[in-house]
C-alpha cells in the first residue's frame, strides 16, 4: 500500500466514525496576531492554563477558546485598556467556540459581518461556516538598487467550516507576486537551490520578480475523547522561540497526517510527511518525493515549567513511506538499525521555565549524531553534529506595561541535519522544496537574535528586531558544513577532524529592522517596515549593505518572515 493510500484509507475511517466523534476544532494558521497574544499571556497567567501546549504549533481553536474561558473567569478586565484589546481579540477571532462569550453586532447590509472576523458567515444548530478575504498589499523602495521600486501583492480568500463540531475544515488560496529586496533574492539563488522563500513552485515576474499560488487545507476531525486527527497540506512550527531547531514554517508546506494525544498534562503529536527532495529548476516534470516521521512529547512537569521530548526521521526511499514509522510510540532509531537502512534520525530535548509573571527562559537541543568517545577526546570530529538554542523573554520589562523583550541564541555544528545516501544524491537531509525544514540557515553558524515590541495604545504598536550571525560557507567546490544539500560522509568533508562552528568562507550578517503596526480593525492591518541588512564575507564580492523601507496594508493573513 502506497503512503498516499494508506493516509486515504486512515482518513476514510475516521470520517466514517463519526457517531462516536466530538469537539474537533481547525487550527489557527501560523505567524498571526493570536500567537503574540498567548504569547505574552502564557508568561503572565501560565499558573492559570497549565492545560496549554505552546511548544506544539499551529493552536488549535478549541485550545484558544479554553484558554479565553478561563482567563474571563479570572476577572482581569478594567486593569489596562491593551489587556481587555487582547481578551476580546481571542474571543472575537473564535465565535464558534465562544458560546456564553461571543461578542456579535448588527450585520453590514444584513448579510456581512456578523462577527467582526469574518465577511460572511452562517451557522446554524449542526454547522458553521465562515468566508474571508485575504488581501497583503505593500510597496517598497530599496536604496542602491537598479529595480528601486518593490512589490508585494497577494489577493486571496479563506474559508473554514464545521459540520456538528465532528468534521472540519480549512481551506487557503492565495495568488502572489513578489518584486523582493536584493538580500531576497540573493538567498534564494545562493548555493544553486533555487527556491522561493516559504514557498513552492514560482514563475519569474518583471526579471527580478517571482509570482506563486499559495494553496493550503485541511480536514479534522476528533476520536476518543482525547486523539485529534488531521489530513492536509500545511506547515507546522515545534518550539517556543523564534526559529525552531527541530520542525519550523520556514520552508514550502507539505502533504502531512497528525494524530495528537492529550490527557492529563500531556499533550502528544504523531506528525507523517511527504516532503520534495532537492531539484534543479527546469522544464515541468515530477519532483522525487521523500517521507519524513516526526515525534513530539510536551509534559506540564509543573504550572511553570515544560519539558518535550522530540524525534524526527527522514527515509532514504523516493518510493514508498517506511510502514514501520507509522508506530506512534516507538524509539525510531531502533527501528532504523532493526531495519538495517540507513535513513535520517534525530532525537532532541526542549523546555520552557515561566517565573516571576514577567519572564520565561526557553530552549532547544537536537542531536543528529554523535561519538561520546569523539567528543570527550575535543577532537573536533565532523559527525558530531548537534544545534542548540537558548532563549530568554521579558514581559512588562523594567516595570513598564506591554514593553516586551526577547533575546535568543542558536547554534548549529557543521554538517548538522546533512546525511549519506550512496547513489541518491543526500536523499535524507532535512530539507524540502530546496529549504532547510528547521533554521533558515542551515548550519555552521553561530546566531544572536533580538525583539523588542511596544504597545502605545490598544491598536498601534511598535516593534524592533535585531539579527547577528557569524556562518561559514561552502565554496563552489568545498563542503564545510553550512549547506545541507551534498552528500556528507567521511570521505566528501573537508576533514575529518578539527571542525569548528563557522568554518569555511567567514560571513558575518548584521540585521536591524523595525515596524509601526497600526490595527484599525479586525485582523486589518497597516504596517510600515524600516530595515538596513549588512553582509560581510571573507569575499570581497559577497559584501552588501541594504536598506529598505516598505508600507502597506495586510488584511486576514499572517506575516511573512525574511529575517535572515
Amino acid at each position: 500500500m502506497s503512503y498516499k493510500q494508506l493516509l486515504l484509507a486512515l482518513c476514510l475511517c475516521i470520517t466514517g466514525g463519526l457517531g462516536s466523534l466530538w469537539g474537533q476544532s481547525q487550527y489557527v494558521p501560523l505567524n498571526t496576531s493570536t500567537y503574540d497574544v498567548v504569547n505574552r499571556l502564557d508568561i503572565k497567567y501560565g499558573r492559570m492554563i497549565d492545560l496549554f501546549h505552546t511548544s506544539q504549533k499551529p493552536y488549535t481553536r478549541r485550545s484558544i477558546a479554553t484558554l479565553s474561558a478561563v482567563l474571563e473567569e479570572q476577572n482581569l478586565r478594567k486593569r489596562d485598556l491593551r489587556l481587555d484589546f487582547d481578551l476580546d481579540y481571542l474571543i472575537k477571532e473564535n465565535p464558534d467556540w465562544q458560546d456564553s462569550l461571543r461578542i456579535t453586532h448588527g450585520p453590514l447590509a444584513k448579510v456581512f459581518y456578523t462577527y467582526e472576523n469574518a465577511m460572511m458567515s452562517a451557522e446554524g444548530e449542526d454547522f458553521y461556516v465562515q468566508a474571508n478575504p485575504v488581501l497583503d498589499f505593500r510597496l517598497g523602495y530599496e536604496v542602491g538598487n537598479d529595480q528601486k521600486v518593490k512589490l508585494v501583492n497577494t489577493r486571496g480568500a479563506s474559508l473554514r467550516f464545521d459540520i456538528k463540531k465532528r468534521l472540519g475544515a480549512y481551506i487557503y488560496v492565495g495568488e502572489n507576486q513578489q518584486l523582493m529586496f536584493d538580500y531576497i533574492n540573493r538567498f534564494r539563488d545562493q548555493g544553486q537551490r533555487d527556491f522561493m522563500v516559504g514557498e513552492g513552485y514560482y514563475k519569474e515576474y518583471r526579471t527580478t520578480g517571482t509570482d506563486y499560488f499559495t494553496p493550503r487545507g485541511y480536514i479534522t476531525a476528533n476520536a476518543l475523547d482525547h486523539i485529534d486527527f488531521q489530513f492536509g497540506y500545511d506547515k507546522h512550527f515545534w518550539g517556543n522561540g523564534i526559529r525552531s531547531l527541530f520542525l519550523s514554517d520556514q520552508s514550502n508546506a507539505y502533504l502531512f497526517f497528525k494524530m495528537q494525544t492529550r490527557f492529563w498534562k500531556v499533550s502528544y503529536t504523531n506528525l507523517f510527511t511527504e516532503f520534495v527532495h532537492q531539484y534543479n529548476r527546469g522544464a515541468d516534470r515530477l519532483l522525487d518525493k521523500k517521507y519524513g516521521a516526526f515525534h513530539h512529547l510536551n509534559i506540564h512537569a509543573t504550572n511553570w515549567l515544560d519539558i518535550g521530548l522530540f524525534e524526527g526521521i527522514i527515509m532514504t526511499r523516493s518510493d514508498h513511506f517506511e510502514l514501520h514509522y507509522l508506530t506512534p510510540i516507538i524509539f525510531y532509531r531502533a527501528v532504523e538499525q532493526d531495519l538495517g537502512s540507513p535513513d535520517n534520525a534525530f532525537i532532541g530535548l526542549d523546555y520552557k521555565i515561566n517565573f516571576f509573571e514577567t519572564a520565561q527562559i526557553y530552549g532547544q537541543f537536537l542531536l543528529d549524531e554523535f561519538n561520546f568517545a569523539e567528543i570527550r577526546a575535543r577532537n573536533g570530529w565532523w559527525a558530531n553534529k548537534f544545534a542548540i538554542q537558548t532563549g530568554v523573554k521579558y514581559i512588562d520589562a523594567f516595570g513598564v506595561p506591554f514593553l516586551d523583550l526577547q533575546v535568543e541564541h542558536n547554534l548549529a555544528r557543521p554538517y548538522v541535519y546533512t546525511h549519506s545516501t550512496p547513489g541518491q544524491t543526500a536523499l535524507a537531509n532535512y530539507t524540502h522544496y530546496n529549504q532547510s525544514i528547521a533554521h533558515p540557515l542551515g548550519a555552521n553558524f553561530n546566531e544572536l537574535l533580538g525583539i523588542g515590541r511596544y504597545r502605545l495604545s490598544p491598536k498601534l504598536g511598535i516593534e524592533l528586531h535585531y539579527m547577528w550571525a557569524k556562518q561559514g560557507l561552502d565554496t563552489a567546490n568545498s563542503h564545510w558544513g553550512s549547506s545541507l544539500f551534498p552528500e556528507t560522509n567521511a570521505n566528501t568533508v573537508e576533514q575529518v577532524y578539527q571542525n569548528s562552528t563557522g568554518q569555511g568562507d567567514q560571513n558575518t550578517i548584521h540585521h536591524a529592522r523595525s515596524v509601526i503596526r497600526y490595527n484599525p480593525w479586525h485582523n486589518l492591518y497597516l504596517e510600515v517596515d524600516l530595515g538596513w541588512r549588512r553582509q560581510v564575507s571573507a569575499l570581497t564580492d559577497q559584501d552588501f549593505n541594504d536598506f529598505y523601507v516598505m508600507g502597506g496594508l495586510r488584511w486576514n493573513v499572517g506575516r511573512r518572515n525574511y529575517m535572515f
